[in-house]
């Protein structure tokens, strides 16, 4: 069918199960924009949007391919075929298309997280591109499936906030071509226009992801107006295919040798690091593993407490290793250690940082699951990272953004604690525990968790099946590290994220959406101090700026 774009949305009404259908635009002969979904005109469950606005005045002629029964293949590989054998394609009867000026809110849901990050609609996973403008505009970009509540479709999703707390989701900014869906990646502030490619005197934004098709390769899109709008690079791809799977560019830059290094994935546990001087042509200068871990990595240096400047290299799963940058490469101090435990949070990003000086913050994708919503997926709340000497070891930290901790509202506070129970008027709420060496047990409206001198231990999580992975249910233990006991909880609709001594932590999966949650607490021995605080209801503050 011929379209002509007279608004920017064109509606997609969808009822799950109704059966995937591929939706493929041409301008001319050459394929522009394509997706899945399943869409259905009778008693849709929700509306979602494509994003046309780049063709605004303009013809497209869309084609419906009805997607293989059965068929396992990725999209790319059966609209694509290497011997022309296409899907079925599909009446332009199935399918009415409706254009409109606005996007039809999905409005609040009892399962909305509240002061975690979600798109009104659709799944999300990991953060891409974060960054901070000139004007102090913080920058999340993350995989986002615009179609549906579960992954595929990956585009790159964006949103914006002035203290990393208030999130105000804006317009899809990387969208699928012929050469694959949008997979993860990183921003760069190129300040000194490196790479030549500012416009007007204005440094541009440059974004590094994954173009991940028949092949997997790392491209380059560019920003002129402090990344709202995101444009491809017509020399793409910078980086070509190094294994199947290769990718999550994550670019840095190493003051020491005027460079910026970009670390990337390859296979099972293999990462490579390149170097590069004007952030378009890349060399390979060093392969390293990183056990147990894969996909997602970082590279960025700390200043420990102790005055010693440092790296950190580190994976999707949180494992790292600490050591030193040298002309050649990475060279590890110290054996890997691990920072979350068999969490929920997952593919973790430090934002962008043009000096040293800047406090490194991270935000990683929460893969608790929101069932029955037509959204799916958040983020954690933003942590600052920092880097501590313990008994002759470095060990990563991380802590709550101060502007989170402070927009809690404490509602009591005990010490010397033997026994508490009390209600907490909220689904989304903080609770802070100094035990000192007291044992302990206690519940969250069925979430049980306990301590000791020795770390705590939360108990009976239920992990659904992942991939080869089956489901199972077990306790989750955060080592104690340090000579201090302190444990931090913040909760939301759909998960709790542990933090013990800030060297150890993990994200649980836990449904608080019904609120007035029950607090527990027992113990052999005084806790010090417990304090409990709760997140002002969305209504009133406004924390994801609905729309």
């Amino acid at each position: 069918m011929r379209l002509h774009i007279s608004k920017p949305y064109l509606q997609i009404p969808v009822r799950p199960e109704a059966g995937k259908v591929y939706f493929v635009f041409r301008k001319n002969t050459e394929v522009v924009y394509l997706f899945e979904a399943e869409p259905c005109e009778d008693r849709p469950e929700v509306v979602y949007e494509a994003d046309l606005r780049d063709y605004l005045g303009q013809e497209l002629e869309l084609c419906l391919y009805r997607r293989r029964e059965g068929g396992r293949l990725p999209m790319h590989f059966e609209l694509f075929p290497e011997n022309g054998e296409m899907p079925e394609i599909l009446p332009d009867t199935i399918f009415t298309p409706v254009l409109s000026d606005t996007k039809e809110a999905a409005g609040d849901h009892p399962r909305r997280p509240l002061v975690h990050f979600t798109a009104e609609k659709g799944w999300i996973n990991d953060p891409n591109g974060c960054f901070r403008d000139d004007q102090g505009l913080w920058h999340l970009y993350f995989q986002h499936n615009p179609f549906g509540s579960q992954w595929g479709n990956m585009h790159w999703g964006h949103a914006v906030s002035t203290d990393l707390v208030h999130w105000e989701e804006q317009d899809e900014a990387l969208f699928i071509d012929a050469q694959g869906t949008m997979f993860s990646g990183c921003a760069v502030k190129d300040t000194g226009n490196r790479s030549g490619l500012g416009k007007d005197g204005v440094a541009p934004v440059l974004f590094y992801y994954t173009s991940a098709g028949k092949q997997s390769t790392q491209c380059l899109a560019v920003s002129n107006d402090s990344g709202k709008t995101l444009k491809k690079y017509e020399g793409n791809p910078v980086i070509p295919e190094l294994a199947r799977g290769s990718r999550d560019p994550k670019l840095v830059y190493d003051r020491d040798y005027d460079r910026y290094l970009c670390p990337l994935y390859l296979e099972k546990h293999e990462f490579a690091i390149f170097e590069t001087r004007d952030l378009l042509h890349f060399t390979m200068i060093q392969k390293l593993e990183l056990p147990q871990d894969i996909e997602c990595p970082n590279l960025y240096p700390l200043t420990a407490d102790d005055g010693r400047k440092l790296w950190v290299f580190s994976g999707a799963g949180d494992r790292y290793l600490v050591g030193e940058m040298q002309k050649d490469g990475f060279v590890p101090v110290q054996d890997a250690r691990q920072l979350s435990f068999d969490s929920q949070s997952y593919a973790a990003q430090v934002f962008f940082r043009e000096s040293d000086e800047e406090p490194t913050i991270r935000i990683a994708w929460d893969r608790s699951p929101i069932p029955y919503a037509p959204f799916n997926g958040a983020m954690t709340t933003p942590q600052i990272m920092g880097l501590r000497n313990v008994d002759g070891a470095y060990v990563l930290t991380v802590s709550p953004i101060p502007g989170l901790l402070e927009a809690a509202e404490e509602t009591e506070k005990a010490s010397d604690v033997r026994e508490l129970r009390t209600e907490i008027p909220s689904k989304a709420f903080l609770i802070t525990m100094d035990t000192g060496n007291a044992d302990f047990t206690a519940e969250l409206s069925g979430l049980r968790f306990s301590g000791n001198r020795d770390g705590v231990t939360i108990h009976g999580i239920h992990f659904t099946k992942r991939g080869p992975f089956p489901p199972e249910t077990k306790d989750i233990f955060l080592p104690r590290i340090g000579r201090e006991h302190v444990l931090r909880i913040i909760a939301d609709t759909n998960s709790a994220e542990f933090y013990l001594n800030d060297m150890a932590l993990t994200t649980v999966s836990h449904d608080f959406s019904e609120g007035e949650v029950l607090f527990e607490l027992q113990a052999e021995a005084p806790v010090k101090t417990v304090s409990l605080a709760v997140f002002p209801p969305v209504n009133e503050r406004n924390f994801l700026a609905l729309r």
